[in-house]
Protein backbone atom coordinates (compact mmCIF):
# COMPACT_ATOMS: atom_id res chain seq x y z
CA UNK A 1 0.00 0.00 0.00
CA UNK A 2 2.80 2.10 0.80
CA UNK A 3 4.46 1.73 -2.80
CA UNK A 4 1.54 2.35 -4.33
CA UNK A 5 0.89 5.71 -2.97
CA UNK A 6 4.42 6.58 -3.37
CA UNK A 7 4.29 5.52 -6.93
CA UNK A 8 0.77 8.10 -6.93
CA UNK A 9 2.51 10.89 -5.37
CA UNK A 10 5.59 10.23 -7.73
CA UNK A 11 2.54 10.43 -10.63
CA UNK A 12 1.21 13.70 -9.35
CA UNK A 13 4.38 15.43 -8.78
CA UNK A 14 5.57 14.33 -12.60
CA UNK A 15 2.29 15.97 -14.00
CA UNK A 16 2.49 19.00 -11.77
CA UNK A 17 5.72 19.91 -12.97
CA UNK A 18 4.80 19.00 -16.73
CA UNK A 19 1.93 21.52 -16.15
CA UNK A 20 4.17 24.31 -14.57
CA UNK A 21 6.80 23.78 -17.61
CA UNK A 22 4.00 24.04 -19.97
CA UNK A 23 2.77 27.07 -18.25
CA UNK A 24 6.14 29.13 -18.01
CA UNK A 25 7.00 28.32 -21.82
CA UNK A 26 3.65 29.62 -22.77
CA UNK A 27 4.29 32.89 -21.12
CA UNK A 28 7.75 33.29 -22.31
CA UNK A 29 7.02 32.92 -25.96
CA UNK A 30 4.43 36.14 -25.48
CA UNK A 31 6.95 37.57 -23.83
CA UNK A 32 9.39 38.59 -26.95
CA UNK A 33 8.35 41.16 -29.44
CA UNK A 34 9.42 42.84 -32.75
CA UNK A 35 8.60 46.74 -33.34
CA UNK A 36 8.80 48.33 -36.70
CA UNK A 37 8.28 51.49 -37.18
CA UNK A 38 6.56 53.65 -40.03
CA UNK A 39 5.70 57.44 -40.58
CA UNK A 40 2.20 58.94 -41.21
CA UNK A 41 0.87 62.53 -41.02
CA UNK A 42 3.22 65.13 -42.45
CA UNK A 43 6.37 63.35 -43.07
CA UNK A 44 7.66 59.92 -44.98
CA UNK A 45 10.81 59.29 -42.96
CA UNK A 46 11.79 58.83 -39.25
CA UNK A 47 14.87 59.82 -38.42
CA UNK A 48 15.16 57.59 -34.63
CA UNK A 49 13.34 56.34 -32.61
CA UNK A 50 13.73 56.91 -28.79
CA UNK A 51 12.69 53.46 -27.11
CA UNK A 52 12.09 53.83 -22.68
CA UNK A 53 10.78 50.61 -20.65
CA UNK A 54 9.22 52.76 -18.32
CA UNK A 55 8.83 50.03 -15.57
CA UNK A 56 12.42 48.77 -15.80
CA UNK A 57 13.55 52.82 -16.83
CA UNK A 58 15.95 52.01 -19.32
CA UNK A 59 16.17 53.43 -22.65
CA UNK A 60 17.63 53.21 -26.10
CA UNK A 61 17.80 55.37 -29.45
CA UNK A 62 17.51 53.13 -32.85
CA UNK A 63 17.51 54.35 -36.27
CA UNK A 64 14.05 54.43 -37.53
CA UNK A 65 14.88 51.84 -40.36
CA UNK A 66 16.12 49.11 -37.82
CA UNK A 67 14.15 46.61 -35.85
CA UNK A 68 13.96 46.68 -31.81
CA UNK A 69 13.33 43.15 -30.09
CA UNK A 70 11.95 43.37 -26.79
CA UNK A 71 13.38 40.24 -25.05
CA UNK A 72 12.56 39.07 -22.00
CA UNK A 73 15.63 40.18 -19.44
CA UNK A 74 14.62 37.37 -16.90
CA UNK A 75 14.55 34.57 -19.63
CA UNK A 76 18.36 33.76 -20.22
CA UNK A 77 17.96 30.84 -21.82
CA UNK A 78 15.16 31.77 -24.29
CA UNK A 79 16.87 31.86 -27.62
CA UNK A 80 15.91 35.32 -29.97
CA UNK A 81 13.09 34.48 -32.22
CA UNK A 82 13.24 34.26 -36.02
CA UNK A 83 11.53 37.83 -37.08
CA UNK A 84 8.09 37.66 -38.67
CA UNK A 85 7.83 37.78 -42.63
CA UNK A 86 6.42 41.31 -42.51
CA UNK A 87 8.64 43.25 -40.64
CA UNK A 88 11.47 41.39 -43.38
CA UNK A 89 9.20 42.44 -45.96
CA UNK A 90 9.02 46.02 -44.28
CA UNK A 91 12.94 46.08 -43.86
CA UNK A 92 14.51 43.49 -45.46
CA UNK A 93 18.49 44.52 -44.43
CA UNK A 94 17.02 46.00 -41.10
CA UNK A 95 19.30 45.83 -38.71
CA UNK A 96 17.84 44.48 -35.12
CA UNK A 97 18.46 46.15 -32.08
CA UNK A 98 17.38 44.61 -28.60
CA UNK A 99 15.96 45.88 -25.53
CA UNK A 100 14.96 44.19 -22.00
CA UNK A 101 11.12 43.44 -21.60
CA UNK A 102 9.17 42.03 -19.10
CA UNK A 103 5.24 41.04 -20.33
CA UNK A 104 2.75 43.67 -19.62
CA UNK A 105 5.99 46.75 -19.24
CA UNK A 106 4.80 50.10 -20.60
CA UNK A 107 6.83 51.18 -23.66
CA UNK A 108 7.03 54.58 -24.72
CA UNK A 109 8.77 55.26 -28.07
CA UNK A 110 9.08 59.00 -29.39
CA UNK A 111 9.81 59.63 -32.63
CA UNK A 112 12.10 62.17 -34.42
CA UNK A 113 11.72 63.30 -38.10
CA UNK A 114 13.16 66.90 -39.12
CA UNK A 115 11.94 68.98 -36.34
CA UNK A 116 8.93 66.71 -35.83
CA UNK A 117 8.47 64.99 -32.83
CA UNK A 118 5.79 62.37 -31.64
CA UNK A 119 5.33 60.10 -28.72
CA UNK A 120 3.70 56.55 -28.98
CA UNK A 121 2.40 54.64 -25.54
CA UNK A 122 2.06 51.08 -25.79
CA UNK A 123 1.82 47.67 -23.82
CA UNK A 124 3.09 45.27 -26.55
CA UNK A 125 0.99 42.10 -26.36
CA UNK A 126 2.43 40.54 -30.01
CA UNK A 127 4.72 41.57 -32.97
CA UNK A 128 3.41 45.29 -34.65
CA UNK A 129 4.20 48.28 -36.37
CA UNK A 130 4.49 51.41 -34.24
CA UNK A 131 3.00 54.50 -36.46
CA UNK A 132 4.51 57.39 -35.54
CA UNK A 133 1.34 60.55 -36.81
CA UNK A 134 3.92 63.73 -37.52
CA UNK A 135 2.34 66.99 -37.30
CA UNK A 136 3.99 70.14 -36.86
CA UNK A 137 3.83 71.91 -33.55
CA UNK A 138 5.67 75.15 -33.34
CA UNK A 139 5.23 78.17 -31.61
CA UNK A 140 6.66 81.56 -33.08
CA UNK A 141 9.96 81.62 -31.05
CA UNK A 142 10.69 78.60 -33.29
CA UNK A 143 9.89 76.19 -30.08
CA UNK A 144 9.19 72.62 -31.75
CA UNK A 145 6.97 70.15 -29.51
CA UNK A 146 6.67 66.85 -29.02
CA UNK A 147 2.47 65.90 -29.80
CA UNK A 148 1.03 62.44 -29.20
CA UNK A 149 -1.97 60.91 -31.26
CA UNK A 150 -4.37 59.98 -28.72
CA UNK A 151 -7.96 59.12 -30.37
CA UNK A 152 -8.69 61.35 -33.12
CA UNK A 153 -6.45 64.60 -31.51
CA UNK A 154 -3.03 65.10 -31.40
CA UNK A 155 -1.76 66.54 -28.31
CA UNK A 156 1.34 68.75 -27.10
CA UNK A 157 2.94 66.33 -24.47
CA UNK A 158 5.14 69.71 -23.67
CA UNK A 159 4.41 72.67 -21.87
CA UNK A 160 4.18 75.79 -24.15
CA UNK A 161 6.84 78.01 -23.31
CA UNK A 162 6.35 81.12 -25.98
CA UNK A 163 6.96 84.69 -25.40
CA UNK A 164 5.00 85.92 -27.79
CA UNK A 165 1.60 85.05 -29.58
CA UNK A 166 0.84 83.77 -32.52
CA UNK A 167 0.31 87.25 -34.38
CA UNK A 168 4.01 87.77 -32.98
CA UNK A 169 2.91 90.39 -30.15
CA UNK A 170 5.06 89.71 -27.01
CA UNK A 171 3.33 88.04 -24.12
CA UNK A 172 4.85 90.84 -21.02
CA UNK A 173 7.45 88.95 -18.36
CA UNK A 174 5.95 90.27 -15.23
CA UNK A 175 8.48 89.28 -11.91
CA UNK A 176 7.17 92.32 -10.18
CA UNK A 177 4.71 90.61 -6.98
CA UNK A 178 3.32 93.22 -6.31
CA UNK A 179 1.67 94.02 -9.92
CA UNK A 180 1.36 90.46 -10.97
CA UNK A 181 -2.38 90.13 -9.41
CA UNK A 182 -3.46 93.90 -10.58
CA UNK A 183 -2.94 92.96 -14.77
CA UNK A 184 -6.08 92.56 -17.03
CA UNK A 185 -3.66 91.44 -20.00
CA UNK A 186 -1.71 88.49 -20.60
CA UNK A 187 1.24 87.82 -19.11
CA UNK A 188 3.82 85.00 -17.64
CA UNK A 189 6.23 83.74 -15.06
CA UNK A 190 9.01 81.18 -15.10
CA UNK A 191 8.87 79.09 -12.43
CA UNK A 192 10.45 80.95 -9.11
CA UNK A 193 11.37 83.05 -12.03
CA UNK A 194 14.07 81.18 -12.81
CA UNK A 195 14.98 80.57 -16.61
CA UNK A 196 16.38 77.49 -16.07
CA UNK A 197 12.78 75.67 -15.32
CA UNK A 198 11.49 76.82 -18.95
CA UNK A 199 12.57 73.88 -21.23
CA UNK A 200 11.46 70.91 -18.66
CA UNK A 201 8.17 72.66 -17.41
CA UNK A 202 7.35 75.10 -19.76
CA UNK A 203 6.13 78.62 -18.45
CA UNK A 204 3.15 80.00 -16.65
CA UNK A 205 0.50 81.99 -17.78
CA UNK A 206 -2.61 84.00 -16.55
CA UNK A 207 -5.67 83.14 -18.18
CA UNK A 208 -5.40 86.89 -19.84
CA UNK A 209 -2.74 85.36 -22.11
CA UNK A 210 -5.23 82.44 -22.94
CA UNK A 211 -7.78 84.57 -24.04
CA UNK A 212 -5.41 87.28 -25.49
CA UNK A 213 -6.44 87.95 -29.58
CA UNK A 214 -3.25 87.93 -30.62
CA UNK A 215 -3.85 83.59 -30.01
CA UNK A 216 -1.98 82.03 -27.65
CA UNK A 217 -1.33 78.30 -29.27
CA UNK A 218 1.05 77.76 -32.19
CA UNK A 219 -0.52 77.55 -35.65
CA UNK A 220 -3.15 75.23 -36.38
CA UNK A 221 -3.59 74.62 -32.76
CA UNK A 222 -6.07 75.31 -30.17
CA UNK A 223 -6.56 75.71 -25.85
CA UNK A 224 -8.47 72.80 -25.02
CA UNK A 225 -11.76 72.52 -23.39
CA UNK A 226 -13.27 69.90 -21.02
CA UNK A 227 -14.67 67.77 -23.68
CA UNK A 228 -11.36 67.48 -25.09
CA UNK A 229 -9.47 66.21 -21.54
CA UNK A 230 -12.51 63.73 -20.98
CA UNK A 231 -11.87 62.24 -24.47
CA UNK A 232 -8.17 61.96 -23.84
CA UNK A 233 -8.72 60.60 -20.29
CA UNK A 234 -11.17 57.85 -21.51
CA UNK A 235 -8.74 56.67 -24.56
CA UNK A 236 -8.11 53.27 -23.84
CA UNK A 237 -3.92 52.93 -23.81
CA UNK A 238 -2.87 50.10 -27.01
CA UNK A 239 -2.43 46.76 -24.87
CA UNK A 240 -3.25 47.78 -21.95
CA UNK A 241 -6.25 45.40 -21.26
CA UNK A 242 -9.00 48.24 -21.38
CA UNK A 243 -7.26 51.02 -18.92
CA UNK A 244 -7.71 54.54 -20.21
CA UNK A 245 -5.22 56.49 -20.89
CA UNK A 246 -6.25 58.57 -17.49
CA UNK A 247 -4.27 56.17 -15.44
CA UNK A 248 -1.86 56.79 -17.70
CA UNK A 249 -1.21 60.40 -17.45
CA UNK A 250 2.17 60.96 -16.04
CA UNK A 251 4.25 58.75 -17.66
CA UNK A 252 2.77 60.25 -20.43
CA UNK A 253 4.49 63.13 -19.76
CA UNK A 254 2.06 65.55 -18.10
CA UNK A 255 4.84 67.62 -16.23
CA UNK A 256 3.88 68.70 -12.77
CA UNK A 257 4.82 72.49 -13.28
CA UNK A 258 3.28 74.10 -10.64
CA UNK A 259 1.52 77.08 -10.51
CA UNK A 260 1.84 80.83 -9.32
CA UNK A 261 -0.82 82.09 -7.03
CA UNK A 262 -1.57 85.87 -7.31
CA UNK A 263 0.43 86.49 -4.70
CA UNK A 264 3.34 85.26 -6.74
CA UNK A 265 4.17 82.57 -4.41
CA UNK A 266 5.36 79.38 -5.93
CA UNK A 267 4.61 75.67 -5.04
CA UNK A 268 4.09 71.99 -6.12
CA UNK A 269 6.79 71.71 -8.62
CA UNK A 270 7.02 68.27 -9.47
CA UNK A 271 4.15 67.05 -7.69
CA UNK A 272 1.07 68.81 -9.20
CA UNK A 273 0.31 70.09 -12.65
CA UNK A 274 -2.15 72.86 -13.59
CA UNK A 275 -3.82 73.39 -16.83
CA UNK A 276 -5.50 76.48 -18.60
CA UNK A 277 -9.14 75.48 -20.09
CA UNK A 278 -10.25 77.59 -23.37
CA UNK A 279 -13.06 79.28 -21.08
CA UNK A 280 -14.14 81.48 -18.15
CA UNK A 281 -16.30 80.93 -15.64
CA UNK A 282 -17.07 84.72 -14.60
CA UNK A 283 -14.69 87.96 -14.96
CA UNK A 284 -12.70 86.89 -11.76
CA UNK A 285 -12.46 82.99 -12.55
CA UNK A 286 -11.63 80.51 -15.26
CA UNK A 287 -11.24 76.91 -15.49
CA UNK A 288 -8.50 74.97 -15.51
CA UNK A 289 -7.66 71.03 -15.21
CA UNK A 290 -5.11 69.85 -12.29
CA UNK A 291 -3.49 66.67 -11.58
CA UNK A 292 -1.79 65.48 -8.64
CA UNK A 293 0.76 63.43 -9.93
CA UNK A 294 1.19 60.85 -6.81
CA UNK A 295 -2.62 59.65 -7.90
CA UNK A 296 -2.87 60.43 -11.96
CA UNK A 297 -6.41 61.68 -11.15
CA UNK A 298 -7.63 64.70 -13.06
CA UNK A 299 -9.87 67.16 -11.50
CA UNK A 300 -11.63 70.06 -13.19
CA UNK A 301 -12.55 73.50 -11.21
CA UNK A 302 -12.09 77.25 -11.46
CA UNK A 303 -9.90 79.78 -9.78
CA UNK A 304 -8.87 83.54 -10.34
CA UNK A 305 -7.62 84.32 -13.13
CA UNK A 306 -4.36 85.79 -12.28
CA UNK A 307 -3.04 82.34 -11.36
CA UNK A 308 0.14 81.40 -13.43
CA UNK A 309 -0.71 77.62 -14.79
CA UNK A 310 0.78 75.61 -17.68
CA UNK A 311 -0.78 75.76 -21.27
CA UNK A 312 -1.27 72.64 -23.19
CA UNK A 313 -2.48 72.72 -26.98
CA UNK A 314 -4.77 70.25 -28.65
CA UNK A 315 -5.39 69.49 -32.68
CA UNK A 316 -8.83 67.57 -34.42
CA UNK A 317 -7.59 65.05 -36.98
CA UNK A 318 -10.13 64.53 -39.82
CA UNK A 319 -13.29 62.11 -38.64
CA UNK A 320 -11.67 59.68 -41.27
CA UNK A 321 -8.41 58.86 -39.64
Amino acid sequence: MVLFCFFNLTVVLKLLLLSLISTVAGNVIGQNYYLSFKAQGGSENIDSVQVTNVNLKITKTVLGNEILYLNDSTLHTIKQKPADKNFSAINPSSSIRKLNFRKGDLIKLVGFSGQNKTVVMTIPENDKIISFWFNQCMDVDGNSYAIMKIGNQLWMVENLRTTHYRNGDTIPNITNKYKWDTLKYGAYRNYYDDKKQVLKYGRLYNWYAVNDTGGLAPAGWRIPDVDDWTKMENTNVPGDKGNAMGSKLKEWALIPAGYCEPTSEFGSLGKKGYWWLSYDESLQKAWYCALNFHQSSVSLTNCDKHHGFSVRCVKDLPQNR
